[in-house]
């Protein structure tokens, strides 16, 4: 201890005479700071990059590095996304999480990057970055900043160092955090200077180029306003109607003790904007502790989105922009919509930090120092807000900023190597594993959704065939849009004829060892594809058929139909086939096509196709899949969320097309009684209980008397008859499909409808205590899940307090335990 003792004395007299105006224990605390700082830098971190730096470097290397989050962020995501797409490299991600992990997994992750880094022939950043600017880059590697903010409002790096925010001129040149650049991405030819400056690369200023900034290529994209739309309604219901007020200031004080403004009154603003606005608060990501909304207000008139919701999304629904000092602003003029600036502190702001240009020559809307001023201005917007004005800010700060900036920065980096790094989208037969047709018909609300869904797949051999079925929306734009970024999305157009001859048309033009026909209006687990496509490969299967979910997109309710994969008529062993089951073969699972992959070659062997009728035009092909198929598997999830209450479902209009169900069950029993299906007995059974519970139904399901009572006397005088279906008592598998059907044989619809009505009520009844049971479960291992979270806390902030005290940060020093 005695040894200890002297160390740190000597340290103290050595600091202390270094820095004689500080306090001792601070002069200590700097100076050991200074030192262990030298020698990462210095030392550490340079001696894993030279370690391999002179290993040969890979051409198809590609490196992102990211600071602080915790995955690719906003700046990377549309060119990473873009790279892994479409061009042949190596693609590596280092999340250094400087700030948000110990110090010693923050060394450890930097040479990790840094060795990787010393091979690598493209690497890209979005901040300035001590670790990257601490080694001799070999010049064969293209480093490029792809600089997270747009414009030049407040000053950074260099541009600082004589201010309040920033270290000296001289800390900043002994451990630069912007070197090593190849190329720096700007939004504008204005600005080129100001990062000239703040980057120390006056004597460089044409590496700086002014090619746009990526992350607003996504502006552009007509999914990305209607999806923000979508996360909007789903976090703040309320918002529907409302027009949308974004309050999104910068942070005050250093980036390790961020903070977030707290003068905006709320409460005022619901006082005068209550029926006309919502507010929307998007404080800093470094800010750890924001005010709290008041819980009268709170998902009424405000919601706080820093945690829920991407400043891309904000932007996009936000009619008003409040905001300070944010680079966001020049973002938000992409819009062109009124913005205000609550700069209450501007004087000291400057004092603090300091601007490029002068802050009220370059703002676009009015500066206010008050919430009055602000509600006074929002009041008149009609009269005062000068879209001109935004405009000229636009075209000033942001005029590379088109929505190709991503295109022009991948042929600055690779040049004469973008065509051949670039993939061939030539695909043969056996690389495509799934081919995937969607029907479409007036999509344009639920395509962000499917071919979002689609697209995003984790099975990635596939095709995407979309046949726009007559459309008068912008659903063939919306796809069309999606092509031009994914080569595996193709678009068929034609006439008006249903889906059924919409999959046909799709289906001529597959390649894939496999086939799903799934629905526009639908959404799909992102791993539906790759767990269908592997269970059916394991079993040899011809079909494989999973359970699915019905979602009411109106209110975000979720239903769990258990008609869609019948385990009770299942056999315990897959894969298996009519062999096994000949009794249940059509029962097991619905007639619907799109819970279910298809063997391409079970489909063209067998020359299946589907009906070209409005309505049920799926019976006959999938009857007939079900029947044919020598093995079938099944995967027990809910891999799709089927969307229903859905205003153009085609079962809202059944009494327009009266016969369509039956005319579908007849056209179904006339080709397997060819095929000689029905030579079976057990076969037949599952074929007329499939039937009569359907036909049963679609009297139910008309809209009215007349349409019903037509339906019903066609069926008594020859519709049963001729379909094959009579009346075998043990026959039916449904005690009420049966009793039903008894009562049509009577002849009195009234007596029918009665009894399919008291049936749907004691159907509804026992889901209701299902539903109350779930909910019951739901809240019991929510309490548990609390009350395990309140005691991870408790211990959190124990273990916490111990780290702050002196014995415990001597007691690691000298190594007596490690984390």
């Amino acid at each position: 201890m005695s040894k200890m003792i002297r160390a740190m004395k000597k340290v103290y007299w050595k600091g202390r005479k270094k820095i004689k105006k500080l306090p001792p224990v601070k002069a200590v605390k700097k100076y050991m700071g200074r030192k262990r700082k030298d020698k990462l830098l210095y030392e550490t971190l340079p001696a894993a990059y030279n370690a391999h730096k002179n290993e040969p470097v890979d051409e198809r290397k590609v490196i992102f590095i990211e600071l602080r989050l915790p995955d690719v962020s906003n700046s990377f995501r549309i060119l990473y996304d873009e790279l892994q797409r479409d061009f042949d490299l190596d693609i590596h991600v280092h999340l250094l999480r400087n700030s948000f992990v110990p110090r010693e997994e923050y060394i450890r992750r930097c040479k990790e990057m840094l060795a990787d880094a010393a091979t690598a022939k493209y690497i890209f950043v979005n901040e300035a970055s001590d670790v990257l600017s601490c080694v001799d880059m070999r010049p064969e590697t293209i480093v490029t900043q792809l600089w997270h903010a747009c414009g030049a409002f407040k000053k950074f790096g260099m541009s600082t160092a004589e201010l309040i925010f920033g270290p000296n001129a001289e800390e900043l040149k002994r451990h630069p955090n912007n070197k090593n650049y190849t190329y720096v991405t700007v939004s504008s030819p204005e600005i080129v200077w100001a990062y000239a400056e703040a980057m120390d690369m006056k004597d460089r200023q044409d590496a700086i180029r002014p090619v746009g900034t990526s992350r607003t290529d996504i502006f552009y994209r007509s999914e990305t306003i209607a999806q923000a739309f979508q996360n909007l309604y789903k976090e703040f219901p309320k918002a529907k109607g409302k027009k949308i007020i974004l309050y999104a200031p910068t942070f005050r004080g250093r980036v390790a003790r961020a903070k977030t403004p707290d003068c905006f009154d709320l409460e005022k603003f619901a006082e005068h904007f209550k029926d006309e606005y919502v507010v929307i608060f998007k404080h800093h990501p470094l800010v750890k502790n924001v005010p709290q909304i008041p819980e009268e207000l709170n998902g009424t008139f405000a919601i706080d989105a820093t945690k829920t919701m991407t400043i891309e999304d904000l932007l996009c629904v936000s009619d008003i922009c409040i905001s300070d000092y944010s680079s966001l602003v020049f973002e938000y003029s992409l819009f062109e919509r009124p913005m205000l600036f609550f700069a209450y502190d501007l004087d000291e702001y400057f004092d603090w930090r300091g601007f490029y240009y002068d802050y009220n020559e370059l703002t676009p809307g009015p500066v206010c120092k008050t919430n009055d001023e602000m509600i006074d201005y929002i009041s008149h917007l009609d009269e005062r807000f000068d879209k001109q004005k935004v405009i000229d800010f636009k075209e000033k700060f942001m005029r590379s900023c088109d929505g190709h900036a991503t295109d022009r920065i991948l042929h600055m980096v690779f040049a004469d190597r973008y065509d051949s790094l670039k993939l061939s989208h030539e695909r043969t037969d056996d690389e495509i594993k799934v081919s995937v047709v969607m029907p479409v018909y007036n999509a344009e609300n639920y395509l962000f959704d499917s071919l979002g869904n689609v697209l995003k797949q984790t099975l990635k051999d596939i095709e995407v065939i979309c046949v726009d079925d007559g459309s008068t929306d912008r659903s063939a734009e919306i796809i069309e849009d999606y092509a031009s970024r994914d080569f595996r999305l193709s678009l068929i157009r034609q006439k008006n004829q249903y889906a059924g001859a919409a999959r046909n048309a799709g289906l001529a033009k597959c390649r894939g060892k496999y086939v799903v026909f799934w629905d526009a209006d639908d959404r799909f687990a992102l791993d539906a594809l790759e767990k269908l496509y592997t269970k059916a490969e394991a079993d040899e299967a011809d079909l494989c058929v999973c359970d699915i979910c019905k979602w009411d997109h109106t209110t975000d309710r979720y239903v769990l139909p258990s008609n869609y994969l019948r385990k009770e008529y299942m056999p315990e062993k897959v894969p298996f086939s009519k062999e096994d089951i000949p009794q249940y073969i059509f029962n097991f699972t619905t007639n619907i096509p799109w819970n279910k992959m298809y063997r391409r070659s079970l489909i063209t062997d067998n020359d299946l196709k589907f009906e070209h009728r409005q309505r049920a035009n799926d019976v006959v092909f999938v009857m007939q899949a079900l029947y044919l198929a020598k093995r079938i598997t099944v995967v027990d999830e809910r891999l799709i969320d089927y969307r229903y209450n859905n205003a153009n479902n085609l079962t809202s209009g059944l009494s327009k097309d009266l016969y369509s169900t039956y005319d579908a069950f007849l056209a179904a029993h006339n080709i397997l009684k060819e095929r000689g299906a029905f030579e079976n007995e057990k076969v037949k059974q599952s074929f007329d209980n499939k039937t009569l519970n359907l036909l049963v139904q679609s009297i139910d399901l008309q809209t009215n008397e007349a349409s019903a009572r037509e339906l019903f006397d066609m069926l008594l005088q020859e519709g049963f008859r001729k379909i094959g279906i009579e009346d075998y008592e043990n026959y039916y598998y449904s005690r009420k499909v049966y009793q039903a059907y008894r009562t049509m044989l009577t002849g009195s619809l009234v007596d029918t409808l009665i009894v399919l009505k008291e049936q749907k009520n004691t159907n509804l009844e026992v889901h209701r205590q299902k539903l109350c049971m779930q909910r019951l479960k739901v809240q019991r291992q929510t309490v548990k899940i609390q009350t395990q979270k309140e005691k991870l806390d408790i211990k959190t902030e124990q273990l916490k307090k111990l780290r702050g005290q002196m014995g415990y940060r001597i007691c690691k020093k000298l190594g007596f335990f490690k984390e």
